[in-house]
């Protein structure tokens, strides 16, 4: 007979068969820790993605309408030297006014967002630029609203050539990325943009 220590971890079938002799169908031996370890996670995986897509789906049942006003001023353009293309080119200055309430963005899967303001126009010899000219990180445990008055650029509005001299079209919009804790990064611009012109002479 089986000791009652290997009892606790074997556990045998039996048949009788004519001859009176005893025959082992199967035997099977309890998991150990290291198989039961594994199922834990399994599981637990398991969970965390049905959780993870419920959040996300669930997101959409929110509908963001933030607020923003954009204002420019001080608005010339100059003809300084750009390292990036080695070569003279014009660098648009301007200051902006920024007020934007943001809160409405935020539901429970999202973790931050990320918001950048874009100069973007036309050339003859581009159709289409784009120049990020400042960003910045919204925690959703942080402040949901900017209010910036008269500032300057974070990063320098260089062309890549002369093409903001004289451009009566430049077009300044917010965008943001949503940054969730599940799901897709989607990129959202705001319909309220500010639509300004640089002169015809170069500032010194």
């Amino acid at each position: 007979s089986l000791s009652l220590t290997h009892s606790l971890f074997v556990l045998s079938r039996v048949i009788k068969i004519s001859s009176g002799q005893t025959k082992y169908l199967k035997t099977v031996t309890m998991h150990t820790a290291a198989h039961r370890a594994n199922a834990l996670l399994a599981q637990s995986f398991t969970c965390l993605c049905v959780v993870s897509f419920a959040t996300f789906l669930t997101s959409f049942l929110f509908t963001a309408a933030p607020e923003v006003q954009l204002k420019v001023s001080n608005v010339h353009v100059e003809h300084r030297w750009n390292v990036n293309v080695d070569s003279r080119a014009d660098l648009g200055v301007l200051n902006f006014d920024l007020e934007a309430d943001l809160s409405s963005a935020y539901n429970w899967n999202v973790k931050m967002l990320f918001v950048y303001l874009v100069a973007e126009y036309s050339t003859p010899k581009n159709a289409h630029n784009q120049v990020v000219l400042w960003d910045n990180r919204m925690l959703r445990t942080g402040p949901q609203t900017l209010s910036l008055k008269k500032m300057n650029l974070k990063y320098p509005f260089f062309d890549d050539g002369k093409g903001l001299r004289h451009n009566p079209n430049i077009t300044l919009s917010l965008y943001w990325n949503v940054i969730p804790n599940a799901g897709i990064l989607p990129r959202l611009q705001h319909q309220n943009k500010a639509v300004f012109a640089f002169g015809d002479y170069y500032s010194q």
